[in-house]
């Protein structure tokens, strides 16, 4: 075991806050700051038709409930619940990355897809493995985590995929309080040897999004969120921080609907209460420099598109409209060098794969 593990085990041995050589200083993380997120003052953009990237929809590349989008070398690779398709810059089918299985090179439970360079991961929390495969859908290897290591009741459920030298950050899964207590994140080392965990969550359900991490590779941080929580959360050596609390004002789920135990019942609440324009999630963040992207969204079917300047604090929320509504933003979007790719559907053809749309950084930043 490396020298940096060791000192991570004796500091979560003694219960003390470490603090590792490779990320350097985090007291600043530890401050929580407040963005106003006005949906009602959000600027409207009408979309340029002609810049649409209509993904190709044959019996072989149909995708529904898009998860995920990762980007390499212009291609796209697209997630949905239980597949990964992937399309060449102009929206044509390629292939199916892997499939659901039993085999070496198949998964059972898709939780996650990422990409590392030139590399496509994927992590199927059932076996549990990840597995590496090559831009044209080539199989390239797997690494299984020992179960001797999950034992201690902390098994990954999720993988903040990173690089972080020789540590790895997991979400666990729910223990459904059958333990004390269920810490949200655990650390192992490069070799998936148990380390510790990291403190400042606690799990309260099993409630997830599959995209609910984004990583800071300048900083060596990890940005967290969740359901129904209008607070981002940052990841980093010593802990768990709360980093930005999200005001949406007028838009914010009441208070009374918040207590509520479960998001289930929250829904419900909401619907039944005609709550359906208030902003119930931020999700799909992407990091660019001091920018988070990410989108927010509405019970009314209403996706928003915001710019977070992390250093002002100040927030820029832009709808993306259409002739006749024909065309609507979907919450997952992808950054590849300085395009922010937006996931949209075609409202007059709901039976088509979804298409991508084109931003620029600038264009969203200035």
């Amino acid at each position: 075991m490396s020298t940096l593990i060791k000192a991570i085990v004796v500091a979560l041995s003694v219960g003390a806050i470490v603090n590792l050589s490779s990320c350097g200083s985090h007291e600043d993380d530890k401050a929580l700051g407040e963005v106003v997120v006005d949906v009602d003052q959000a600027v409207e953009v009408e979309i340029d038709t002609t810049r649409l990237i209509p993904l190709e929809a044959n019996s072989r590349s149909l995708l529904y409930n898009v998860r995920g989008l990762n980007i390499v070398d212009g291609n796209f690779y697209v997630a949905s619940v239980d597949m990964i398709k992937a399309f060449d810059r102009n929206g044509k089918f390629i292939s199916e990355i892997s499939g659901k299985g039993q085999g070496p090179e198949e998964y059972l439970g898709l939780k996650q897809v990422a990409a590392s360079g030139d590399t496509i991961l994927i992590f199927d929390n059932m076996t549990p493995k990840i597995m590496s495969f090559g831009t044209d859908g080539t199989f390239l290897s797997s690494l299984s985590i020992p179960k001797g290591e999950i034992e201690h009741g902390r098994k990954p459920n999720f993988i903040a995929f990173g690089d972080y030298g020789d540590y790895r950050i997991t979400r666990n899964g729910w223990t459904d309080n059958t333990s004390e207590s269920n810490p949200m994140f655990s650390v192992y080392s490069s070799d998936w040897d148990y380390v510790g965990d990291l403190p400042g969550r606690e799990m309260r359900n099993g409630e997830y999004f599959p995209d609910m991490f984004a990583v800071d590779p300048d900083r060596q941080i990890v940005y967290y969120w969740e359901m129904f929580n209008d607070t981002v959360f940052v990841l980093n050596s010593e802990g768990v921080y709360p980093k930005f609390y999200l005001n949406y004002g007028s838009r914010r789920v009441p208070s009374d609907i918040m207590e509520l135990n479960s998001s289930y019942d929250r829904i419900n609440a909401i619907v039944k209460g005609g709550k359906t324009e208030c902003v119930t999630n931020a999700r799909s963040f992407q990091v660019y420099g001091k920018y988070l992207f990410f989108t927010i969204s509405s019970f009314a079917n209403k996706v928003y598109l915001c710019v977070l300047d992390t250093k002002s604090l100040s927030a820029k929320v832009i709808g993306l409209s259409s002739v006749n509504e024909r065309y609507s933003l979907n919450p997952i979007i992808a950054l590849d060098n300085d395009m922010l790719y937006v996931n949209m559907t075609d409202n007059a053809d709901v039976e088509a794969n979804p298409l991508l749309y084109p931003l620029s950084v600038q264009s969203l930043t200035e």
